[in-house]
């Protein structure tokens, strides 16, 4: 029996190059997350910081809002629901109690509960990242060993759910 020198031989098995493939996916989904609630969470930050020195904020909240200068909503901008992260659920109260009040206190805890989210969504996009880059380094060290498996992922992964 002889070896053929022109097949490469993957560093990766079939299920680890899915698992990877799957865990890059979900990474990318994650830090998606992460960053609409990072964006979430610095428009709001933006709004109490201007009603506590006075800002009138209906103008920012329309801005923040999507609308464009002459008043009407931009009908392409892609909005995709995320799931609610439990992690901010305190800024997320406290948004709601400073929303519905002027009172200097709840503006300054919505701001510093804000604050705190803000850097923790950073922090861990930041891991995540680093990850991602991680998975994506390794992935591309098993494709360049063997450029087929990828499409050899495809087909199994094609076949296994038609059933």
């Amino acid at each position: 029996m002889s070896l053929d020198t022109h097949q490469p031989v993957s560093l990766l098995s079939a299920p680890a190059l899915d698992a990877l493939i799957a865990r890059r996916g979900e990474l990318r989904e994650h830090e998606e997350q992460l960053s609409y609630w990072r964006r979430v969470v610095q428009g709001r930050l933006d709004l109490l910081l201007a009603r506590s020195v006075g800002d009138d904020v209906r103008s920012l909240a329309e801005v923040l809002g999507g609308a464009t200068s002459c008043g009407a909503r931009l009908q392409h901008t892609p909005v995709r629901h995320m799931a609610p992260m439990p992690e901010i659920a305190t800024a997320d109260r406290a948004w709601d109690i400073a929303s519905c009040s002027d009172e200097p206190a709840a503006l300054h805890h919505a701001t510093e509960r804000h604050r705190s989210a803000e850097q923790w969504l950073s922090r861990q996009r930041h891991q995540v990242l680093a990850e991602l880059d991680l998975a994506t380094a390794e992935l591309a060290r098993a494709l360049r060993d063997d450029p087929t498996a990828y499409l050899r992922s495809v087909e199994r992964r094609s076949v296994a759910s038609a059933g």
